[in-house]
C-alpha cells in the first residue's frame, strides 16, 4: 500500500506577535518570532519555517499608484490613506518582482489597477454581504491558489479585521507573497506553502474553518469545487471568480452535477463590473460533439458543429457555492 504524505510548509513572518485580529481565533497558540496567532490543532499541522530572504537588493521604494479618476471605483475610493499606501507597496512588490519571477502578464501599471486591483476590489460587497448574513466574527478567508497574492491580499488591506490565508504551492510565489506582507505591514495575512488539494483533505484541522474561500484564474469551476467546499465550514461560502455571466452559467451547467455529488450547490452568479476595463474581442467557442463516419468517437475541430458567444467585456462574474443543507 502506498500512502501518499502532504508536503505543506506555514510561511511566517519575522515581526513581533501581536493580538489582533486572530487572538480571537478560539484557542490561542504564539510562536515567538510568528505575527499571527492560531489554534494550537491548526498551528502544529504544518511545519514552520522562516521567511527566506533572497532578494539580491534593498527593498523597493513604494511606487505612487495614481490612476485617472475615470479608473476609479467608489470602492477605490473608500480606502484610507493607509491601505492605498498598503496597496502601492503591494504595487512596488508586484513590479520589483516580475521581472524576476513570472508573477504576471500584466506590467502596465494601468492595467494592473483595472485588471487586478479593481478586479478584486468588485469583489469586496458581495463578500461583505456573505459575511453580514453569517454575522461572526472575525472571519476567515481562504485564498486557494493565490499566486500573486490576487484577491487575497487585496480583501485584507481594504478589510483589516478579516482573517485571510494564502495557499500557494510555489515557493517563490510564496516567497514574494510574505514580503508583501511584511512591508506592506499586513498582520491579518498568512501564507501557506501547500498543495491546494492538500490543504484541507480529509484529518486537516484546515478543512471545514473558512468562512469564506476565493479562487481566483485557478481552474475549471468543477475541478474548483472539489478543492474549495472542503475548506468552507458548514456555513461558508466559495466565491469563484470567472468571466462574463453568460459564460459562466455555461461553465455552472456543465460542473452542477459534479458540484452535486461533491455535497453542493450553486447559490448565484453574480456579475462584477470593472470600470475602465479596455475592451477586448473575446468570442469564447463552445464545441458540440459530432460522430465520425465509423461510428467511432466525438470528432472535436473543424468538422465538429460549434456556437460562438459574444460579451460585454467590462464584466466579470462570481459564482457562490455553498454546501447543501
Amino acid at each position: 500500500m502506498v500512502f501518499a504524505v502532504a508536503s505543506c510548509i506555514l510561511v511566517r513572518k519575522t515581526r513581533t506577535a501581536h493580538p489582533a485580529p486572530w487572538a480571537a481565533l478560539g484557542t490561542k497558540f504564539r510562536s515567538q518570532s510568528c505575527a499571527c496567532v492560531f489554534s494550537a490543532s491548526r498551528a502544529s499541522r504544518w511545519p514552520i519555517v522562516h521567511r527566506l530572504d533572497y532578494r539580491d537588493a534593498a527593498r523597493p521604494a513604494p511606487l505612487r499608484l495614481d490612476p485617472p479618476e475615470k479608473l476609479k471605483s467608489d470602492l477605490w475610493r473608500a480606502l484610507s490613506a493607509q491601505q492605498v499606501g498598503q496597496l502601492e507597496m503591494y504595487f512596488s512588490q508586484l513590479q520589483y518582482w516580475n521581472d524576476r519571477i513570472n508573477l504576471t502578464a500584466i506590467r502596465d501599471e494601468k492595467d494592473i489597477h483595472t485588471k487586478h486591483i479593481e478586479d478584486c476590489l468588485a469583489l469586496l460587497p458581495l463578500v461583505r454581504s456573505l459575511v453580514e448574513r453569517k454575522g461572526k466574527d472575525p472571519v476567515e478567508v481562504a485564498d486557494i491558489g493565490s499566486g500573486a497574492g490576487l484577491p487575497g491580499i487585496i480583501l485584507a488591506i481594504a478589510e483589516p479585521t478579516w482573517c485571510v490565508t494564502l495557499v500557494e504551492t510555489r515557493i517563490n510565489k510564496c516567497r514574494f507573497l510574505q514580503n508583501c506582507i511584511e512591508d506592506a505591514e499586513l498582520r491579518n495575512v498568512r501564507v501557506a506553502k501547500c498543495r491546494a488539494e492538500d490543504f484541507c483533505m480529509v484529518g486537516s484541522p484546515e478543512r471545514g474553518v473558512y468562512d469564506i474561500v476565493t479562487a481566483r484564474a485557478v481552474a475549471d469551476l468543477a475541478v474548483l469545487a472539489g478543492i474549495t467546499l472542503p475548506a468552507a465550514n458548514r456555513h461558508g461560502r466559495v466565491i469563484c471568480m470567472k468571466g462574463p455571466p453568460n459564460v459562466a452559467k455555461l461553465e455552472v451547467e456543465e460542473a452542477k452535477d459534479v458540484i452535486s455529488r461533491l455535497g453542493g450547490m450553486v447559490d448565484e452568479i453574480v456579475p462584477l463590473t470593472i470600470p475602465g476595463l479596455a475592451a477586448s474581442v473575446t468570442n469564447p467557442k463552445f464545441v458540440k460533439e459530432k460522430k465520425g463516419r465509423k461510428g467511432g468517437g466525438a470528432i472535436r475541430g473543424p468538422g465538429a458543429s460549434s456556437f460562438t458567444l459574444s460579451y460585454e467585456p467590462s464584466q466579470r462574474s462570481a459564482v457562490v457555492l455553498s454546501h447543501q443543507d
